[in-house]
């Protein structure tokens, strides 16, 4: 398999792709009426976008990858939270008031990395193919 730029692998083109999507959505929201923005509706709405992009991806990885994609490979082996680090945020959440600062906005990506992290784990078990052990001729 040859060797490909960062922007040219599927998860992360993928994920740029909702990326973009996410800021127009939550721009439209916040126009219209900003109290959509914590609606019930709002949340069904982007975890169908995130199970959505992430199954496309997945499927352009497995194409890409003569039609096999290990589970291993579907949720990205390594994502860079420590246990510690997760269970020292988590602590953390209890002890303060919820006030928008930088820290805020730190444990925030971290919960949302995690709940990612556990959708993509469900999404690659349905989308993952193994590789055939025999290759057939043509």
């Amino acid at each position: 398999m040859e060797q490909q730029g960062i922007f040219e692998k599927p998860m992360v083109k993928w994920g740029l792709y909702l990326g973009g999507l996410n800021v127009a959505y939550i721009l439209v929201l916040y126009l219209i009426d900003v109290s959509l923005l914590i609606s019930f509706w709002n949340s069904a709405i982007s975890l169908v976008l995130l199970v959505a992009f992430m199954v496309l991806a997945m499927k352009e990885q497995r194409r890409n990858n003569n039609e096999a994609l290990s589970y291993g490979n579907g949720v990205m082996e390594s994502m860079g939270a420590s246990e510690e680090t997760i269970d020292q945020a988590m602590g953390n959440m209890d002890e303060r008031q919820f006030k928008q600062d930088l820290r805020a906005s730190f444990t925030a990506i971290l919960i949302t990395s995690i709940f990612s992290a556990i959708v993509a784990l469900i999404v690659a078990a349905f989308v993952k193919k193994e590789a055939p052990l025999f290759e057939e001729e043509a």
